[in-house]
């Protein structure tokens, strides 16, 4: 068992965090860590809320705070795994996070002057679009996708502004069912001038269960 933290991140609405995947998950890092934090990212999905269900971002927010409510519940057994009672985190502790607007205001700006970190956020972009796409072909329409593009920005500077706050408060290993996307792997892997600092010392693992 390794010494510090293992950080667990949960996509609210992704079956791999749900039911036996999820607890095939916390039982890989309590074999391996000494300590278990769990990290809920729940009403950063405001944004897909807001769009694919014609609300507005206040109605979403609620929408997706009620959603990680309701993850809790469902997830409580393998939660409980953890003896050591083990430290939770949801969005709104990083979206409310001292470092968070300074944080969003550095990506924006990288976002402007990098054409790396720019491709990769657009990459992060049209992929979840052509997902989309397929699942969804009548809500995400080629008419719709500008408006689409705006609001999957503002996603991806909030998920990446609110991770930075993350990474620098909870010192750990992020464990993670799979692979990140390019974008996750710039700003943990490579030196990027300009990002914020919680990223420079961000330690992540991918892992299959």
């Amino acid at each position: 068992v390794c010494p510090g933290y293992s950080r667990l991140e949960i996509s609210v609405g992704a079956l791999y965090h749900e039911g036996d995947k999820f607890k095939s998950s916390v039982q890989w890092a309590i074999g391996r860590f000494d300590r278990v934090v769990f990290h809920v990212v729940d009403t950063l999905q405001r944004y897909n809320i807001a769009f694919e269900q014609g609300l507005s971002i206040g109605e979403a927010y609620r929408q997706a705070k009620s959603n990680g409510d309701q993850w809790f519940h469902r997830n409580i057994e393998a939660i409980n795994l953890v003896s050591n009672r083990p430290k939770i985190y949801r969005w709104d502790d990083w979206k409310n996070h001292p470092d968070f607007a300074e944080n969003r205001k550095q990506l924006m700006v990288l976002y402007q002057t990098n054409a790396k970190f720019m491709q990769a956020i657009h990459d992060k972009m049209n992929g979840f679009w052509e997902r989309k796409r397929q699942l969804l072909p009548d809500i995400y329409t080629l008419d719709r996708k500008e408006e689409f593009q705006k609001n999957t920005l503002n996603y991806c500077l909030e998920e990446l502004a609110g991770a930075s706050c993350f990474y620098k408060e909870v010192k750990g290993i992020t464990a993670y069912p799979g692979s990140f996307e390019s974008v996750w792997d710039l700003v943990v892997n490579e030196e990027v001038e300009g990002l914020p600092e919680g990223f420079k010392k961000c330690s992540v693992d991918t892992y299959k269960v």
